[in-house]
């Protein structure tokens, strides 16, 4: 597998970084202005339930990103969750600090390992449906002759299932609010 790098926004970075200098706990011993460890960075993207069922990735959008903080010693990491405004900055909607981390960590070094060997060239992305509260890391290859791989970040429900899964939940919400 190869990874192209994914584009991200320097202020919702900046944004990002002065979340974590100010919110992380002073116990892990991080330098005020950079945190020590690894900053890493998934593109948000959303997509309306009819395109996803009809498999219209393309015609997802940017939602934001979310950078992740992993401390180098211990088991612990911290989450911030920024909100593309297309008119306006960035904003920063959430912050969380535990295992999430970590969790988003090691669901993105399954995907490594499981399409290392496919000859396909990614796209990391983190697909968000948040009326039906689903997320999986989506590895986009821009093509539509080259399949797109859904890795669920909550359940071992991958690709297809997790496509089929989240239709049914929205069918489900429809169907509750009538």
């Amino acid at each position: 597998m190869t990874i192209n790098h994914v584009r991200h926004s320097k202020a919702a970075r900046d944004i990002a970084l002065a979340c974590l200098s100010e919110r992380l706990p002073s116990s892990l011993g991080h330098p005020p202005s950079i945190p020590q460890g690894s900053l890493g960075m998934l593109p948000v993207y959303s997509i309306a339930k009819h395109r996803l069922e009809a498999r219209e990735y393309h015609k997802s959008w940017r939602a934001g990103w979310r950078y992740f903080w992993l401390h180098p010693d211990r088991n612990c990491g911290a989450i911030v969750n920024i909100l593309h405004q297309t008119l306006k900055s960035p904003k920063l909607i959430s912050y969380s600090f535990g295992r999430a981390a970590l969790n988003l960590n090691r669901h993105l070094n399954k995907a490594v390992d499981v399409f290392d060997d496919d000859g396909y060239v990614y796209r990391p992305r983190l697909l968000q449906l948040g009326p039906v509260r689903m997320e999986a890391i989506w590895l986009n290859t821009q093509k539509p002759d080259e399949p797109d791989q859904f890795l669920n970040l909550h359940t071992d429900q991958d690709d297809d299932a997790f496509i089929s899964m989240a239709v049914r939940r929205y069918q489900r919400m429809k169907e509750s609010a009538n």
